[in-house]
């Protein structure tokens, strides 16, 4: 995309209040956004080791990826971006994988 921002109609949309929203907008996504999404994708865990039991920050890679692509949403329909995660949870599986697949070109 580089620097651009890419038009992308979605085929189910979002439905927000009675509207369903069809038009999504993506930008490039930056460096702070790859940095905002591995911290925001973070879980302690509790994790075996030789000693036992021992706290640890374990990354989602998946996670990683829907939180880049929320921050890279310009807008669907009215509704700007970042997208809020429990708005990406309504999205339609087809739609969520169009995004993810248009935002890593």
């Amino acid at each position: 995309m580089a620097g651009t921002r890419i038009d992308v109609p979605l085929i189910h949309g979002l439905k927000i209040g009675e509207a369903v929203c069809k038009d999504a907008k993506l930008r490039e996504a930056t460096a702070g956004d790859v940095l905002e999404a591995q911290e925001a994708a973070e879980r302690l865990m509790m994790v075996p080791t030789q000693n036992g039991v021992e706290p640890m920050l374990v990354v989602s890679p998946s996670r990683v990826g829907v939180e880049v692509l929320r921050r890279q949403i310009v807008s669907i329909g009215d509704v700007s971006g970042p997208l809020d995660l429990k708005l990406m949870h309504r999205l339609h599986p087809e739609d969520l994988n169009l995004l993810l697949a248009k935002s890593e070109q």
